[in-house]
């Protein structure tokens, strides 16, 4: 049913990036639990909202239909988050995010573009500290370093995971850099040699990435021969570490806690001749006993648990008592470089016995002692380390890594071992939350479409912007503006060609230059007639500057005997103003711009009589081809689209028509360059063949807006139209810009696909699937542009959000929206509230199927609330009640909410004053 498609898109076009990816629940028929829905939805009035009463009605039902227009009018408020409002999200602990206000993590910029290294500046888990060994002290430091090799790798994208779930992700291709972690010694870790172990560096303890370690073995080999003046030393380190490190004895019986769990540790046997005389042990941890551990080694509980061994002092005395200092929770970690001379990195990193094939190791190391003879042992000679280097590459479960909002890393590995310990991680929070304005093309039906956005001032404007409607003022072509009446955004001059020839006659009387009078000017200049739309806007697009205030008006009437002339503003109401007697001219003052209007004063004038010009750019200069911009709420601008010269159409009235962009008329080029207006004829002169049944609406945002941008971002929305006078959107690509991913289609709801632009704007279409009318489009524009956020943490960090900065902002019921019975020639054309029975209100007559007792629609003392479902998605609410006083206890049910709580599509409403109601459900 086109009902349940109605309302269905506008749940999903409500639901906005914070929902991308998310199932989009389905809807079902209309109820009246829903209101103030479908009248008013998301805070936004229904365009083709209708408050209905009868031509002869009684005072009761207008007071009740002014109730519901006020309650609407309440409920019809959006949040709006101030301007450059910074995102609410709170990290606590220890965490660093990559982007800042003074650069920002753009989308689709790489980590290492914004922060190449991290130090103990940055993070606590980076902290160094310093190792002393009978060879001396050494300072060592830890970085984190991050790829910058202009790919996408590492960035945050929008696109589809592998598992085709739309969303923006941080991103890594499969077996490219995640990070590079550093352990430098600035003077050298330096250790004697003995056989094959650096024995003053066992025992000894670091902090690695938030965790500590203690190197419990080493192991140095020469393998091309025992030279230590050539050779290539291969050398493996083993550290262990754990969340809780203890000592017992021999027979000795522990309680530790890790995680959580309790375990009872004993100490069943320590052996003092194992191992060469090391010495070895044996546990039993909660009635588990273990295999027989040296130093370094480790087992894992049936639950997964680690213990691992730090050290043995095994007496074999009877007097003292042997030890073992061990871990438990342990975690172990194993560094191996074949070479340490070279600078080739090998696959020679383990944790906890598994090897992260998916990581490499680069440790760079040498022999402070030399001899040119061989050795039979590296015995007595002396070895330092530089420092330990250790890249981890991306390798997910699926392929590609995508790390949704509210995760990191780590979650995605194959191997989250690979991250060395288990305490930290590279975290995506999603976009930031910089506030949006929403611009929609919203359809009317198959044939129409209107264009919403909000103006700089904060001001909302539903436009009439394109129709193809059969039968229209075009003839049933595609134009600019409504059904009858049409949308004017350029100025032209006077621009005669007698027969179309391709010389073109331009009357240099009507050539332009200041506005100084109307009077005298030929026809062609005037060609904003009655009842069209036209737009001011004072964008000085030439030298980029995007402030401006844009409005849109109607001109309404001429009172030519007073001079008066009467505008509409979309967005505030009704202006008048008066002309000149004498050049025919008037100031219109919008948003503090004054804007000349010229009258056409030619009363043989046939074609246009009493039409008008506008200085749509409020520069005072007549100009020809000069496109005006929209300025958005968020310093965006919209390019409404080319529009073909009112000179050619030179049989009768002018019509605003989209043109193929040989009109050289003035506006933004596709990298969304302004381009001046000329007065060039096209070869062939203007004629309607220029008219072209297509048009592309362009969001431009200035590089100016980013943090860093080498050309303007334009999005293009292509609207054309299609057989049988039918109108859709066509595509909706990138003319230019750093990033532009979509429109793709979402796997759980084949009605919508999304996209997402480098400065951040949320593109959503809907198209409903079975259904003829025409796609919506919903844009989420951000009121500064929309970094990433990502964080490196370590150990406990927690997320929360606050309430974000602003106001709320009322989207007002369009003037107009209250109707008598008789402006109403088909109901199902609105989403209707209809007050009054059908003895007083034909269109209530029409709903219940003309009774021929209107009086006995109702039970006495009663009214009755019913909703009526048309079959093209549209509804009506009809409040109709005995009398008078029950017509009003039922509008008044309504808009205090009371018939929200009644379920189904009917409820009866009783009582004995407007204050004592009472709703059931029929």
């Amino acid at each position: 049913m086109k009902a349940i498609q109605a309302v269905k898109k506008m749940v999903a076009l409500g639901v906005g990036l914070t929902m991308v990816g998310a199932t989009i629940f389905g809807a079902s028929a209309a109820k009246l639990s829903d209101y103030p829905a479908p009248f008013v939805m998301n805070g936004t009035p229904a365009s083709n909202l209708a408050i209905v009463v009868g031509d002869q009605a009684d005072g009761a039902d207008v007071l009740g239909a002014v109730d519901i227009i006020q309650s609407l009018q309440s409920q019809a408020v959006v949040k709006v988050a101030a301007s450059n409002t910074p995102s609410q999200l709170v990290v606590e602990g220890d965490a660093v995010e990559i982007g800042s206000t003074s650069d920002l993590l753009e989308i689709n910029e790489q980590i290492g573009d914004v922060r190449e290294t991290l130090t103990e500046v940055d993070l606590d888990m980076l902290k160094g500290g310093q190792i002393t060994t009978d060879q001396g002290s050494t300072e060592f430091n830890q970085y984190l370093r991050f790829p910058d090799d202009n790919t996408s790798s590492g960035s945050v994208l929008f696109d589809k995971d592998e598992r085709d779930r739309v969303g923006h992700y941080m991103f890594y291709n499969d077996s490219t850099t995640i990070f590079q972690w550093e352990l430098e010694f600035e003077e050298g870790l330096e250790s004697d040699v003995t056989g094959n172990d650096l024995v003053d560096l066992e025992d000894e303890d670091i902090t690695i990435l938030g965790q500590p370690f203690v190197i419990v073995d080493t192991d140095l080999a020469n393998k091309s021969n025992l030279n230590t003046a050539g050779g290539s030393p291969d050398l493996t380190i083993e550290l262990i570490g754990g969340a809780v490190s203890a000592v017992l004895g021999e027979n000795d019986k522990e309680t530790y806690v890790v995680d959580g769990k309790e375990y009872e540790v004993e100490v069943l046997v320590i052996s003092e001749t194992a191992a060469g005389g090391e010495g070895s042990v044996k546990f039993r941890i909660n009635g588990e006993i273990t295999d027989e551990l040296e130093d370094g080694e480790t087992d894992v509980l049936a639950d997964g648990t680690q213990i691992g061994i730090r050290d043995i002092l095994a007496t074999g005395k009877d007097i003292q008592k042997s030890i073992v200092q061990f871990y438990l929770g342990a975690y172990k970690v194993e560094f191996r470089d074949s070479n340490t001379t070279d600078s080739t990195a090998i696959v020679g990193a383990e944790v906890n016995e598994e090897t992260i094939e998916d990581a490499n190791v680069l440790i760079k190391g040498q022999f402070t002692t030399t001899t040119a003879n061989a050795l039979t042992s590296l015995t007595g000679a002396r070895f330092e380390i530089q420092n330990i280097k250790y890249n981890l590459t991306a390798d997910a479960v699926l392929g590609d890594m995508y790390v949704p909002p509210g995760t990191g890393v780590r979650a995605q590995l194959d191997e989250p071992e690979g991250m060395l310990t288990p305490n930290w991680d590279i975290r995506y929070e999603g976009l930031m939350d910089t506030g949006v304005s929403l611009i929609r093309l919203d359809s009317a039906g198959d044939d129409e479409y209107d264009l919403e956005f909000t103006n700089q001032e904060g001001i909302f404007y539903d436009v009439p912007y394109l129709s193809n409607e059969a039968g229209n003022a075009a003839g049933g072509t595609l134009k600019f503006g409504d059904n009858d009446d049409d949308l004017w955004f350029t100025e032209f001059l006077n621009v005669t060609i007698p027969s179309f020839s391709a010389t073109a006659n331009v009357n240099t009387s009507d050539r332009g230059g200041a506005f100084t009078t109307a009077s005298g000017l030929g026809r062609q200049v005037f060609y904003i007639s009655d009842d069209d739309f036209f737009v001011v806007s004072n964008c000085d697009l030439s030298n980029t500057d995007n402030t401006c205030f844009t409005h849109v008006l109607r001109y309404d009437s001429i009172d030519t005997t007073n001079r008066q002339l009467t505008f509409t503003d979309l967005g505030t109401g009704t202006r008048e103003v008066t002309y000149d007697a004498t050049t025919f001219l008037a100031d219109l003052v919008v948003g503090g711009i004054t804007y000349k209007v010229g009258v056409n004063n030619d009363a043989t004038s046939v074609a246009t009589p009493n039409n008008i010009y506008v200085d749509l750019n409020g520069n005072g200069i007549r100009n020809n081809c000069t496109e005006v911009m929209v300025g958005l709420q968020g310093e965006g601008t919209l390019d409404l689209g080319n529009q073909l010269h009112p000179s050619a159409n030179m049989s009768g009235a002018n019509f605003s028509l989209p043109a193929a962009n040989v009109s050289a008329c003035g506006g933004l080029a596709a990298n969304g360059t302004f381009v001046g207006a000329t007065e060039a004829i096209p070869a062939g002169g203007l004629n309607l063949s220029q008219h072209v049944n297509t048009s592309n609406l362009s969001l431009v945002t200035f590089t100016k807006e980013f943090d860093e941008a080498a050309a303007n971002e334009n999005i293009s929305i292509n609207v054309t139209a299609r057989t049988g006078n039918e109108i859709g959107i066509q595509s909706v690509r990138a003319m230019s810009g750093p990033y532009f991913s979509g429109l793709l289609d979402l796997e759980e709801n084949d009605d919508l696909s999304q996209a997402l632009s480098g400065y951040g704007s949320f593109f959503e279409l809907f198209d409903p699937s079975g259904s003829d009318q025409a796609e919506d489009l919903t844009i989420e524009y951000p009121l500064s542009q929309r970094g990433a956020r990502i964080f490196v943490t370590g150990g406990v960090v927690t997320t929360s959000t606050t309430e974000a900065g602003g106001n709320e902002r009322v989207q007002p019921i369009q003037i107009g929206a209250a109707k008598l019975a008789s402006e109403v020639s088909d109901i199902s054309q609105y989403n209707a509230v209809v007050v009054g029975g059908p003895c007083a209100n034909t269109v209530a007559a029409a709903l219940l199927g003309n009774p021929e007792k209107c009086y006995e629609s109702v039970p006495e003392n009663k009214a009755i609330v019913k909703l009526f479902e048309h079959t093209n998605g549209n509804v009506a609410l009809l409040v109709n009640g005995r009398t008078a006083l029950n017509t009003r206890q039922g509008a008044r049910a309504v808009a205090t909410g009371a018939i929200a709580k009644a379920t189904g599509m009917e409820a009866e409403v009783t009582g004995t004053t407007l204050a004592d109601v009472t709703v059931r459900a029929v």
